[in-house]
């Protein structure tokens, strides 16, 4: 495969970590939250210095173009976040509906107080 393509893709993944690491120092990302970012940079990182392992892991799961497999990588990493913000969104969702029915009932406790 193209060194010139390695280099791009491992450019690449430092520009995205740095950038991770950017957004966690300035509280716009939580450490939480960070960890999987920082991972998927870090595997992205070390398949573009060691080419040959990208070729192996490809080799064994059948792929022809090794390269192809940072889209396959891609594609499920997606799909997770995509789930977990689901999931996520799902929880966040119960919980504004719950705190709307606690601020329903603290103003009618309220207004029955204030009314004689």
């Amino acid at each position: 495969m193209n060194v010139k393509f390695f280099l791009i893709i491992g450019s690449a993944a430092l520009l995205f970590l740095l950038f991770i690491l950017k957004l966690v120092v300035n509280k716009k990302l939580s450490e939480r939250e960070s960890i999987s970012w920082l991972g998927i940079g870090i595997v992205v990182f070390v398949f573009s210095l060691f080419p040959s392992l990208l070729d192996g892991v490809a080799t064994y799961i059948g792929l022809h173009y090794s390269a192809s497999l940072y889209f396959f990588f891609a594609i499920v990493f997606i799909l997770l976040v995509l789930v977990r913000n689901a999931c996520i969104n799902t929880k966040h969702k119960k919980q504004i509906t719950a705190l709307g029915q606690k601020i329903a009932l603290l103003e009618l406790e309220l207004r029955e107080k204030n009314d004689p």
